[in-house]
């Protein structure tokens, strides 16, 4: 009688390059964290063309973003924590911020250099017109 043979299984460490046209990878486990989903890269990733998501990206640590960022999100903001662009700390800018709709502040605010309302509408009251000063009375 012929007895079955035993695989042995074998770890090998190869250092290897790889050049191809085209790689798919079919697999369709779904990624939680860097360590899980059909393809999971323990090294670094250097890409040098577009990369498209179907799906959500998270990044962990700091990111660096070189040329013009654009959200493309059409989401309304009423509060602190909707619209296209919600952050959770603070931002610092360096430059010229342009907006074109309103711009609602909550806290105390602190502007810095010469503040300019442009608005031309005519004040018919104490809550009309191109700047209104609410007063709160202790």
């Amino acid at each position: 009688m012929r007895s079955t043979p035993q695989l042995v299984p074998l770890l090998y460490q190869v250092e290897l390059e790889l050049r191809v046209q085209f790689t798919e990878i079919l697999g369709t486990t779904t990624s939680t964290n860097a360590t899980t989903g059909a393809l999971v890269v323990s090294g670094g990733v250097g890409i040098s063309g577009p990369i498209n998501a179907n799906g959500s990206i998270a990044v962990a640590g700091t990111s660096f973003l070189t040329g013009i960022v654009s959200i493309l999100g059409t989401t309304t903001s009423t509060n602190a924590t909707t619209g296209a662009l919600v952050v959770s700390g603070g931002v610092g800018i360096a430059g010229s911020i342009y907006g074109n709709s309103s711009l609602s502040i909550t806290g105390i605010s602190s502007l810095t250099g010469i503040v300019s309302i442009l608005g031309t509408s005519t004040s018919t009251n104490a809550t009309t017109g191109a700047l209104v000063v609410s007063v709160l009375y202790r």
